[in-house]
């Protein structure tokens, strides 16, 4: 079936030859129709108004606008734009909106309306994956342009990217440039300007893409410095999309769904780079120096806490200053801090660690490549022509023009000195600080290549490693972006939140951040544990360290930062509690790496986040549902588990909203739901996190014993391929559920009184295990939690294990062996 455009539904001959001026009534014309969902666009010729909707029902998925306000306008303004420390202030007013005193259609799927002095053109057409594409250009001198829309009572929207502030955006106005998120976020006029603090909304990473609960996505393209009006009080009842330049691509999702709005916006915007197996296990920051890289190593490895990789941000060289331990801004290896690092990389690639840096695209006038960069003229330029330099934190200097060929290959000439040494990747930060005013390249303005500069410093950095190490074996992970970051760097980090408690930029915002990023097609997320500066908070407490743990823990991404408050923040290692605390949760994390895999199939595959919205997960309509969706501080990774930690400090217990169903707590409690979604308050004393698992779910594990999943060398150190044999499975028993892992389906099948008093093995009988290395027997059965555990030899071939209510059936097991823990409701 292909897209029809239908255009003003006259004869076939007047359609070759346009619809005429006065030959169309007004009123909304159906123009274009998708194949995939049949949802048509419709546009009124007289004023521009537009809809989404059914051949049926023109305006049932998007209304159009309310006649007070312009469907389609620009505006010429006074606006002068100034950075500072990589935030934008906008000083002047913006002018109201000019619009089209009249209109035709004047070619097939094309409009063309104007005033005297501005013409303005629309035309729709076919998008990617089903979405349909409507380009605006307005041939005039103007600032901005926009579409607008009308909005559907109760419609909520997410999406918008990297956003401490939540994840519904609904009623609010989001700008969409990448800036310094500050330190802490806070309400103020447009015009005002705070050099440490952020405004609320501000972002690293914006996404130009929102999505409603509904299932209908929008997307702006290209890079422009954009708008989104969700429906809020600036014009009540208006959707509105806007871009500072004379011309907007919009992309239309008529999806259906959530779920599947995110998975086509993921897959169109680029299919998700892969990523290597090690960055699934715990990472941890080490600083100041070649012996302190090396002792940590080996005390890692001599307590056997599962440890993936090392990441070192000062082997470029670090410095005590009034703000704390911080970086030298630089782009070589430094051999005084560092000594005999090549060799040092070396030694921990045997033992099994990856090794991990950092680069930032920032010049400094501290070292030689500034003299380079002003010699070879490598820098942004000032509209007057002259390089472009500003304060950098408490440095001074510029970075490196991105769109001049010349010094994107001179800066490649640096960074591939890394790789060279045994760096197996690193962190590529900044990257939001390109002024607007600026000219790059040959002439390019800032103001329209501000955004294209992370994806330019994403696409250099992953150039390099991908020549050093091939495509899936390397990362570099950032807390930049636009739309398309996914496709090229494979890990994103939440960035610089504080050490502390508050909603505006501590422990709640990390999780906020990746669950929003995961509604805007960025699906693999990790955070600083705990906390980066410590400007308005005081340096990480135990509580705080412990809850950022937890939470850590069942996030893709598990690091930790030692922060700028290095000496007073607390630490992995700092007394014997934590120490166990630490190991016991990366214990978790590296365990969950079958998972893991389980569910970056899923993300490269159709494009959903390891980090899920329930609007993702779930649906539903009424005053239960919208408990659920709405419920704070809780989502599911992947679709059958769901996450609630602790991020209030002094909390021992908490709310969650579990929606319908048996659900059961890892820690061994269950729970009927019902019907409906419900809220129940769970204990979460400090030490544990509530997460749930669904009935139906087939949870598989890695081996207990295994530290890593990077390549070693080491007899001593247990790595994941040492034990690729070795598969623990919990069931979760009270519905139907499957799961995949290295090609090998688990099937259960089960009802909602199994049990685990005993089992069968293709037929034949288990009896108890008598010592701990029998196979083929039951370990326990503990009633009381409902939990009853079996050690399995499985062997080659099909086989299936059966018990009360319940069978697992795998199709060809490949000698495969390890637990099979199931879960049941309690007596």
């Amino acid at each position: 079936m292909r897209p029809r455009l239908l255009f003003c539904l006259l004869p076939a001959a007047l359609l070759l030859a346009g619809c005429p001026s006065g030959e169309v009534p007004c009123g909304l014309t159906p123009v274009y129709e998708a194949a995939e969902s049949l949802t048509m666009f419709s546009l009124d010729p007289c004023t521009g108004a537009m809809a989404f909707g059914t051949e049926a029902e023109l305006e049932a998925l998007v209304p159009a606008a309310p006649e007070t306000s312009p469907p389609i306008a620009w505006a010429s303004d006074e606006i002068d734009v100034s950075m500072n420390q990589g935030r934008f202030t906008f000083e002047g007013w913006f002018n109201p909106w000019d619009q089209p005193t009249g209109g035709e259609f004047s070619g097939v799927g094309t409009w063309t309306g104007g005033d005297d002095d501005v013409t303005a053109s629309l035309v729709a057409g076919p998008g990617p994956r089903g979405s349909i594409h409507l380009r605006l250009d307005v041939a005039a001198d103007v600032d901005r342009v926009s579409v607008a829309f009308g909005c559907t009572e109760g419609q909520r929207f997410y999406g918008t990217g990297a956003r401490p502030d939540g994840t519904d955006h609904t009623g609010k106005e989001r700008w969409l440039y990448a800036a310094e998120q500050g330190i802490g976020q806070t309400d103020y006029d447009i015009d005002e300007f705070d050099f440490i603090r952020g405004r609320t909304g501000d972002t690293y990473f914006p996404v130009p893409w929102t999505v409603t609960d509904g299932g209908t996505g929008f997307a702006i393209g290209g890079y422009p410095v954009s708008r989104m009006y969700l429906c809020g009080e600036t014009e009540p009842g208006v959707l509105r999309f806007e871009t500072w330049t004379n011309s907007l691509d919009l992309y239309v999702f008529p999806s259906g769904s959530p779920r599947q709005a995110v998975s086509d916006w993921t897959i169109a915007s680029g299919p998700p780079a892969p990523a290597p197996d090690w960055s699934y296990g715990p990472w941890i920051a080490v600083q100041r120096g070649t012996d302190a890289l090396l002792a940590e190593a080996a005390e890692l490895r001599e307590l056997g806490i599962p440890v993936t990789a090392l990441w070192a941000q000062d082997w470029i060289g670090g410095r005590d200053s009034i703000g704390g331990y911080d970086l030298h801004y630089h782009w070589q290896w430094d051999e005084e801090q560092y000594p005999d690092l090549p060799a040092a990389i070396d030694q921990l690639h045997a033992d099994g660690f990856a090794f991990l840096g950092y680069f930032n695209p920032f010049i400094t006038d501290e070292f030689v490549e500034w003299e380079e960069a002003l010699a070879d003229g490598y820098l942004p330029e000032t509209p007057d022509g002259d390089p472009y330099e500003f304060s950098i934190v408490n440095r001074y200097g510029s970075q490196v023009d991105l769109d001049d060929d010349e010094a994107r290959a001179w800066a490649k000439s640096y960074l591939e000195a890394a790789p060279q040494m045994g760096q197996d990747g690193w962190m590529c930060d900044f990257a939001e600080w390109l002024p607007f005013d600026a000219r790059v390249g040959d002439g390019l303005e800032g103001i329209d290549r501000h955004n294209a500069y992370p994806i330019q410093w994403q696409e250099l950095n992953m150039e390099v490693l991908n020549e050093a190490f091939g495509v899936g074996n390397t990362l570099c992970f950032n807390r930049s972006g636009w739309a398309g970051t996914q496709a090229i760097a494979p890990i994103t980090w939440g960035g610089d939140q504080e050490t502390g408690w508050e909603r505006d930029d501590g422990l709640p915002t990390a999780r906020e951040i990746g669950v929003g990023l995961g509604l805007s097609g960025i699906g693999r997320y990790g955070s600083d544990i705990a906390g980066f500066s410590s400007v308005w908070a005081d340096p990480t407490t135990k509580e705080l360290y412990w809850r950022w743990i937890e939470m850590a823990a069942f996030e893709p991404v598990f690091r930790t930062h030692d922060g700028l408050a290095e000496e007073g923040n607390w630490h992995w290692a700092a007394d014997a509690e934590t120490l166990h605390h630490f190991g016991h949760y990366a214990k978790i994390h590296m365990r969950l790496l079958p998972y893991f895999k389980v569910l970056d199939d899923e993300y490269m595959g159709q494009g959903l986040p390891m980090m899920r919205h329930t609007i993702l997960v779930e649906s539903g309509e009424g005053a239960a549902w919208e408990l659920l969706r709405d419920a704070p501080d809780q989502h599911f990774l992947g679709d059958h588990l769901l996450v609630a930690p602790v991020v209030t400090e002094g909390a021992t217990s908490r709310a969650v909203v579990l929606p319908a169903g048996r659900w059961y707590g890892l820690e061994g409690t269950a729970w009927e739901v019902g019907d409906e979604p419900a809220e129940v308050d769970v204990a979460a004393p400090l030490g544990m996190i509530p997460v749930f698992g669904r009935a139906g779910l087939v949870l598989p594990l890695g081996d207990h014993d295994v530290v890593t999943s990077y390549p070693e060398d080491n007899p001593d150190v247990v790595g994941a391929a040492d034990r690729a044999d070795s598969l623990d499975l919990v069931l979760f028993t009270g519905a139907d559920g499957a799961t995949t892992t290295e090609g090998v389906t688990w099937t259960l099948t089960s009802t909602l009184d199994a049990s685990g008093a005993a089992a069968t093995l293709d037929g034949t009988a288990l009896e108890a295990c008598a010592d701990a290395a029998d196979t083929g027997c039951q370990a326990s059965d503990d009633e009381a939690t409902g939990t009853a555990i079996w050690r399995i030899d499985w062997g080659e071939g099909a086989h299936v294990l059966a018990g009360d209510g319940w069978s697992l059936e795998v199709d060809d097991a490949r000698g495969i062996s390890g637990l099979v823990t199931v879960r049941y409701l309690p007596e």
